[in-house]
């Protein structure tokens, strides 16, 4: 759910898409404060809902999120910044945007329901997202102001 609400922001926003692009490429100093605020507020998530129940898995939690999160960041960056397939997929048609969301799905609700005690926690935090995305916009903003 969080995936693909990331997904559907991405596709959507070209400022968020610029932001990410711009995290990147450039060593800019507010963007390395929102990428610490985005981290903190990661950790705290991993520290609430999943390190407890993952501490004696096979499955690093940590590292299964930062390779579905990385994947939606560079799917979409792709498809909206070079407009080409990946794998064959078009994100772009709806068929491609389909594929992707139905089988990240299937790969966090799988993860997650394997460790049914977290499952219920872990897909209320649509908040704590739209607060990400706010800090970004306004980071970006602030940032543009400075460099003119």
């Amino acid at each position: 759910m969080i995936l693909e609400q990331q997904f559907d922001s991405l596709m959507s926003n070209e400022e968020m898409r610029r932001i990410v692009t711009w995290d990147l490429t450039d060593n800019v100093e507010s963007l390395q404060v929102m990428g610490q605020k985005r981290e903190d507020i990661g950790e705290q998530l991993f520290t609430q809902l999943t390190d407890e129940h993952f501490k004696n898995k096979t499955t690093d939690i940590r590292a299964v999120t930062a390779i579905l999160v990385s994947s939606v960041y560079y799917l979409t960056l792709h498809a909206k910044m070079n407009g080409s397939t990946f794998c064959g997929i078009d994100i772009r048609e709806q068929e491609g945007e389909m594929k992707i969301k139905k089988h990240s799905g299937r790969l966090s609700t799988g993860l997650m329901r394997s460790h049914n005690a977290i499952w219920k926690k872990a897909t209320h935090h649509k908040p704590i997202q739209r607060r990400i995305c706010i800090s970004a916009s306004r980071t970006f903003h602030r940032a543009r102001i400075n460099a003119l």
